[in-house]
């Protein structure tokens, strides 16, 4: 059986565009697959791109963005917000009628006006972000060693469309999903960036808020000293920005920014209210019972079923284990 062949393009190379490109070439082995895929990838990073040809996530890599969209049918681009305006306006002239962008950006709404601007007639722009797997929700490993074939299998792909996109670019956007094995949903792109102040940006914020603590501690340099792998983990996101991305993230919607910051200040300042607290009970009912709503959310994640709650919710296995170690079972 003969396949149809689909130039890929992947501009702005990670673990996450990177396991698509991976999970694509492996589906060229799968004996009913109707496509046959190939992938190009381009990146500022010259060495990012030798990984990203090495670790089998693209079939070749091309420096030049125009060049690398040239043939491609799909093109997939995850920058930093920094750096949207400028590779947009460059490479947009380089697309061919009838491609289809699929934008994992958090700001949908930049990448929208982007190809308002800049795109040529009869291209199109599909909103998407990709959500990882749980096997891999907890991973802390980046880069394109950590490009893995089944990274968002079982996840959900989130799709943001205008409401002007035609419903073949929709379409490929869910085919995309289904040949990733993910669930898709549809969310409007200013629904989407609301949410991500929170799950995307706000982790940001926090890496940043920790640094800054530590640094301008009156012990920083034993409290450097002794940072740990828990802590490094936290400081993870920073190293994957630049200071001009960190700052675009803060002021691309401050109010929200305000309302995320200012709901994680009262929970830290009950905290603080908790610690001057005498009520030893008090303190342990309200930990547990966020501790549950943890477990709560971690079961609902596990089964996709957002409706019902778990079943056991308590059994946490940690919690058994430590409870059979003091006798407390």
């Amino acid at each position: 059986m003969s396949k149809t062949a689909v130039e890929v393009a992947i501009i702005g190379l990670n673990h996450m565009t990177g396991s698509i490109g991976l999970a694509l070439r492996k589906q060229n082995d799968s004996p009913n697959a109707s496509l046959e895929f190939t992938v190009s990838g381009q990146d500022g990073d010259k060495d990012v791109m030798i990984a990203a040809k090495h670790f089998g996530a693209v079939d070749n890599t091309i420096s030049n963005t125009q060049a690398v969209v040239r043939n491609a049918h799909i093109v997939i681009v995850d920058l930093p917000e920094s750096l949207m305006k400028p590779v947009y306006e460059y490479f947009s002239p380089g697309l061919k009628g009838g491609a289809v962008v699929l934008d994992m950006s958090v700001n949908k709404t930049l990448a929208q006006q982007l190809a308002d601007e800049y795109f040529p007639d009869n291209t199109h722009l599909i909103g998407i972000r990709p959500i990882v797997s749980n096997a891999y929700l907890y991973s802390s490993e980046r880069g394109m060693t950590a490009c893995r074939e089944d990274l968002f299998r079982a996840g959900d792909m989130i799709i943001s469309p205008s409401p002007k996109a035609p419903p073949e670019a929709i379409k490929l956007a869910t085919d995309l999903a289904e040949i990733l094995g993910m669930e898709h949903r549809f969310v409007a792109p200013e629904e989407y960036e609301g949410i991500a102040n929170f799950t995307e940006r706000l982790p940001l914020f926090l890496a940043y808020a920790l640094f800054a603590s530590a640094d301008g501690s009156h012990s920083r340099v034993d409290l450097m000293r002794m940072i740990n792998q828990d802590m490094g983990v936290l400081f993870n996101p920073l190293k994957q920005i630049e200071a001009a991305d960190l700052v675009a993230a803060f002021m691309n919607n401050p109010q929200d920014t305000n309302q995320r910051l200012g709901a994680l200040i009262n929970v830290l300042q009950a905290l603080q209210e908790m610690l001057d607290s005498d009520d030893e009970k008090a303190k342990e009912t309200a930990i547990r019972e966020t501790l549950k709503q943890f477990y709560t959310w971690e079961g609902q994640r596990d089964t996709g079923n957002w409706d019902d709650i778990p079943k056991n919710i308590d059994a946490n296995p940690r919690s058994r284990f430590f409870g059979g170690l003091f006798g407390r079972n």
